[in-house]
């Protein structure tokens, strides 16, 4: 179309005088249209119906002037009867039947025929195609363009047979599989040849000997990776290739790969969980799995590449790297460090090198605790509010402030929010306006804040420290106890991080506060049992039992941190990271040893189970029934959301998009139709020469799943069948470009009003128009069912 354009044709429109025109229809008389006798003239009967209910108003003065004619088109045109008056073109119609079946569709020929008959008539018209647009070859640029000089639309009726004459007449897989269990491929086949059956990763040949009637083929598929999975069709018949692309939904647990003693994963549910156990020397790859598990190793342990690899195909495959034990000494660089200074260091959740956290932290959650009983009145009080201010000016706008006064009642708070210029100036304020009163009981707020520990967070605890704590009081983050009256405070808060004693009425302009100090670390393991504890946005996660030491490092800015370190500094003991860009990629660390008596203590399972859960993509297996259909490199998905499920109500809007092998992203555009719950939307895919990999994704509110997908290569135009007797159902590219550089309807509608009007002929320059109707016509094929197979 693009070519066409840059012929820069001109649109001159015949004068409009009473002399009427010609609308011609223009019928296939090809094999592939005709196959099914009925379901043709069903069709036929359909267009008449339109072509009697044009707007033709019978006032109309040139109405009576209007003519119509019915021409075949096969290997050559012919006529299917005389001219005869508009009105009766309907009933022409009706009858219209080839006198032969043709084993050939040039519908270049008949488009010609067409324009011709209408310039032969006076020149205006319109030309009605009823085709399935499997043509012998595309219609020329030349034919299209003279349509357009001529002012001529070209309306097109689209319609086929639903399968093939000759070779591969049917064939049938169910939309439900399981993994690791046969899958029927049923076929029906006309005449004999070779059938060849094939997924991503077998293939399996069978001879399908001459015969006069029908014949059913079966072939038995095992599929060993869940998702949407194809099997690749072919037949080889008489000098013709079919190719046909079948998709089915597999369904079973996720496919595990394992590296590492890692005992732990054999205690996982096998309903949910495959394991397969991979050799470091000659790892698999890693594309097929769900996730990927190292235990305990280092990139060195593996076969050079192993670390590329792994990183190319984490988009959409889950990776967990588990430390393992304390190596070396504490001061040495444990395992997670070799993994940062590997290729996969960028999509980690966390860096062990102290240096590249000094330079920007990660965003810090803050609490200032103030005491404002009756003791801290004046200048405790005054010194205390200054304080506050010097900690406030430390945070940037990814920080979080959240100020609790406290004294023996509930105290108004100044609730958590993002540390911007205006939320310090309001927190500022709340501080300045604190009035002490009351007796010092800091245990409720201490224990409050306790709540509120996170991957990266801060306790400033501001008092005269006249009070005494209860046993067992501590809070969960680094904290820095800062005393207003000059007494020290009692020796247990000493424990909780960092203390400062300050005189009353005294300046914090040399304040220095440790916690806003770069702290390079020496050591890179902390030694010793630990119970880490649950972060306050992670309380749904599964606690963390007792673990033996914890590889330091610290949580990157995007990493999501659900147990950490119960005593200060919370040091990360589990982290995930999302990335933000590739919404595929998902990884894990656990920065200590699995015991091996997690493989049987339901408290680790739950920990590992959960773990694996958030890394693969495909959580909820049961939540959509999906259909596809591979046209071509046209892919059209119907999904169904299964209902019943408790606490899931059904979603109003779906979106979806595939991945493809290439990395390339492709929306489905999804619609809902007339069912409720259900969606169909289409996408154009580009297929390579070999089977590939992608990712198939439906979101609805809150919600994401990530279904692995595979691909078939794509097949050349010489593989295509070009037989009348081998094709079926409808092309629907042609067919969208000729109606739509023509100005012509798809799908026909009816006649439009033909009133003559008195007006000059305008000239128009198409060049732009085209350009345009180029990407039009390349957007609608999308929209429009069917297909050459």
């Amino acid at each position: 179309m693009l070519a066409f354009a840059a012929m820069e044709p001109k649109l001159s429109a015949p004068m409009e005088t009473s002399e009427g025109g010609m609308v011609v229809v223009l019928v296939d008389g090809s094999e592939s249209f005709w196959r099914d006798p009925d379901r043709a003239r069903a069709a036929l009967d359909d267009m008449a119906d339109r072509i009697g209910s044009g707007r033709i108003s019978s006032s109309d003065s040139t109405a009576g002037n209007w003519q119509g004619q019915v021409l075949i088109f096969g290997a050559s045109v012919e006529s299917a009867g005389a001219v005869v008056p508009l009105d009766r073109l309907a009933e022409v119609v009706r009858q219209a039947e080839p006198p032969k079946i043709s084993d050939q569709s040039n519908g270049a020929a008949g488009l010609q025929a067409a324009l011709s008959a209408i310039s032969k008539a006076g020149g205006r018209g319109q030309v009605i195609l009823a085709t399935d647009g499997l043509f012998d070859a595309p219609v020329p640029d030349a034919t299209l363009a003279n349509a357009v000089a001529a002012g001529v639309a070209v309306n097109v009726f689209a319609a086929g047979s639903l399968a093939p004459g000759r070779g591969l007449v049917a064939l049938d897989l169910g939309p439900d599989q399981w993994i690791g269990r046969p899958a029927a491929v049923r076929t029906t086949i006309a005449g004999g040849g070779e059938m060849r059956f094939s997924d991503a990763a077998t293939s399996v040949t069978t001879k399908v000997p001459p015969a006069d009637h029908l014949q059913a083929q079966r072939a038995n598929v095992v599929f060993a990776q869940r998702g949407l999975r194809h099997v690749s069709v072919r037949f080889d018949t008489e000098g013709h290739q079919q190719d046909r692309t079948l998709y089915t939904l597999v369904r079973g647990p996720a496919r595990v790969l394992v590296y590492g003693a890692a005992a732990w994963a054999d205690g996982l549910d096998p309903v949910k969980w495959l394991i397969e156990r991979g050799d470091p020397a000659a790892p698999a790859d890693p594309a097929g799995f769900d996730a990927v598990v190292v235990d305990s190793l280092s990139p060195t342990d593996f076969a050079p590449g192993f670390a590329d690899g792994l990183l190319k195909a984490a988009d959409g495959t889950g990776i967990f790297l588990i430390n393992g034990p304390m190596r070396g000494t504490k001061e040495q660089v444990q395992r997670i460090g070799d993994w940062n200074a590997s290729p996969l260091s960028p999509i980690l959740p966390v860096d062990s090198d102290p240096r590249k956290f000094v330079q920007e932290p990660p965003p810090r959650n803050v609490v200032i605790m103030i005491d404002v009983s009756g003791s801290m009145a004046g200048g405790p009080l005054a010194t205390a509010e200054a304080a506050a201010h010097a900690i406030m000016a430390q945070l940037r706008s990814q920080d979080t402030i959240e100020i609790l006064p406290f004294s023996e009642g509930p105290d108004r708070r100044f609730e958590q929010t993002n540390a911007t210029p205006q939320a310090l100036a309001q927190a500022q304020a709340f501080v300045d306006s604190l009035v002490a009163g009351g007796r010092t009981e800091p245990a409720r707020t201490l224990a409050e804040a306790a709540k509120k520990a996170s991957n990266y967070c801060s306790y400033f605890f501001l008092s005269d420290g006249g009070f005494t704590l209860p046993p067992g009081t501590s809070p969960k983050c680094y904290t820095t106890a800062i005393a207003t009256a000059g007494m020290d405070f009692p020796p247990d808060i000493l424990k909780w991080g960092d203390a400062i004693t300050l005189q009353p009425g005294s300046g914090v302009d040399e304040l220095k506060l440790r916690y806003f100090e770069p702290d390079v670390r020496t050591e890179y393991f902390r030694e010793g049992s630990v119970t880490p504890i649950t972060v306050e946005d992670a309380a749904t996660f599964p606690p963390v039992p007792p673990l033996d030491g914890v590889a330091l490092s610290f949580p990157r800015v995007d990493a999501s941190v659900p147990a950490i370190y119960p005593t200060p500094p919370p040091d990360p003991v589990l982290a995930f990271r999302h990335d933000g860009t590739r919404r595929g990629i998902s990884t894990a660390v656990l920065l200590s040893q699995v015991p091996q008596s997690w493989a049987s203590d339901p408290a680790g399972k739950a920990v590992m189970d959960a773990t694996l859960t958030e890394l693969i993509g495909w959580k909820d297996q049961n939540r959509y029934a999906i259909r596809l259909t591979l046209a071509g490199d046209v892919l059209t998905a119907r999904i169904t959301v299964q209902v019943g499920q408790a606490g899931k109500a059904m979603p109003q809007r779906l979106t979806a998009s595939l991945t493809d092998g290439a990395g390339a992203t492709h929306s489905l555009n999804l619609a809902p139709i007339r069912e409720a719950g259900v969606f169909q939307g289409i996408a154009q895919v580009a297929l390579s020469d070999a089977p590939g990999h992608g990712t198939f994704v439906i979101e609805e509110p809150g919600a994401q799943q990530r279904i692995p997908m595979s691909f078939p290569a794509s097949v050349s135009a010489k593989g295509q069948s070009s037989g009348e007797p081998f094709d079926s159902g409808i092309a629907p590219r042609p067919l969208v470009q000729i109606a739509a550089l023509t100005g012509g309807q798809m799908p026909f509608e009816g006649l439009h009003n033909m009133a003559a009007a008195e007006t000059p002929p305008p000239i128009m320059d198409l060049a732009a128009m085209l350009i345009a109707l180029a990407l039009l016509a390349y957007a609608l094929s999308f929209w429009v069912g069917g297909g050459r197979p």
